[in-house]
């Protein structure tokens, strides 16, 4: 026998000495392959949801960005015309004191009195015009039933 088949009969036997610890340590080993393989496999799926949580968010980002830009557009239109409507209501309140001061009849009232007075006014002439259609309409049987020939007796 030659030396060197002499040493690969001695590497058979040690590898066959420790055959069973390293079949154990392969068992091992594949048993832990495969639960990082499981692992992985559970870790990718979460990553496939959250992946999938995020383009939503994100489509959610977009839309409420959109949103926001329009009411900010909004809000500063109306902002704008509240400005304007402040100026116009600043004006006329100005006019409205410049008016108050000026003499609106020559009894010397102002505009604030006269208008006070209109209620007043109105109310006569309904008086007046309705006194006025009754006497037209009912002038002559209103004097009988007010002035009976027989109340005599």
């Amino acid at each position: 026998m030659s030396l060197e088949k002499i040493e690969r009969c001695i590497e058979e036997l040690e590898a066959i000495k420790h055959y069973k610890e390293v079949k154990r340590e392969r068992d091992k080993l594949l048993k832990r392959v495969e639960e990082l393989e499981n692992e992985l496999r559970v870790v990718r799926e979460r990553t496939k949801e959250y992946s999938e949580k995020i383009r939503e968010l994100e489509r959610e980002i977009t839309k409420r960005d959109t949103e926001m830009a329009y009411l900010k557009s909004e809000l500063n239109a109306k902002n704008s015309r509240i400005r304007k409507l402040e100026k116009t209501l600043s004006e006329y309140e100005l006019r409205i004191i410049e008016l108050e001061g000026i003499k609106a009849t020559a009894e010397g009232k102002t505009v604030a009195e006269v208008v006070g007075e209109i209620p007043k006014k109105e109310k006569k002439e309904i008086e007046r015009k309705s006194k006025e259609i009754f006497a037209k309409k009912l002038g002559k049987s209103w004097k009988i039933l007010k002035n009976p020939s027989w109340s005599g007796f």
